[in-house]
């Protein structure tokens, strides 16, 4: 007669989860500002940097959704839920955490005011507020109508722009600001 459910699969469902938090924290280290400069060259979490488009919410999403689901999913195991309730468990934490940081990241990581006009825009000179990573974007500051603004920034070469430095928008492509340093 073999193990009850609840402990034959216990340390493969574990290892799992163990897994996703791991992932999830290279994933973060992989996008984290001061960790980059160590990071070698070939070790580019693609994923995490939101698939290089234009919506840099989506890298800090999957991070955190993907923490979350080994971190439920641990913590469950280890209170005692089986290994069928720690998966179910998980994967409602993944789905709530997915929305509420979606949400969170969009709102944070879009310009929340009008929709980027690319003329008004082209030409304006402002400064990085949040660092532009090497293949990411970034934030940028700027001037218009008498208001401070905040867009999602990237260069034309995806080489990085460090905080506080000026630049000038060149182009806008999909809502991203295009910035070359002054």
């Amino acid at each position: 007669m073999g193990l009850p459910d609840h402990l034959s699969d216990r340390p493969i469902v574990e290892a799992f989860f163990i897994g996703a938090i791991v992932i999830g924290a290279l994933m973060a280290l992989g996008t984290s500002a001061p960790l980059r400069a160590i990071r070698p060259p070939r070790l580019r979490m693609r994923l995490a940097d939101g698939f290089r488009s234009a919506k840099p919410w989506l890298g800090p999403t999957l991070t955190l959704t993907l923490t979350a689901f080994g971190l439920a999913g641990m913590t469950a195991s280890r209170f005692g839920a089986g290994s069928r309730t720690a998966v179910v468990v998980a994967s409602l934490a993944t789905l709530v955490s997915s929305l509420a940081a979606t949400a969170v990241f969009k709102r944070l990581m879009t310009d929340a005011g009008e929709p980027l006009r690319g003329r008004t825009l082209i030409g304006s000179v402002g400064t990085v507020c949040l660092s532009i990573p090497q293949d990411g974007v970034g934030r940028v500051t700027y001037l218009a109508e008498g208001q401070r603004r905040v867009v999602p920034a990237k260069t034309p070469d995806d080489g990085p722009v460090d905080t506080g430095l000026r630049v000038i928008v060149i182009d806008v492509q999909s809502g991203v600001a295009i910035v070359e340093e002054l």
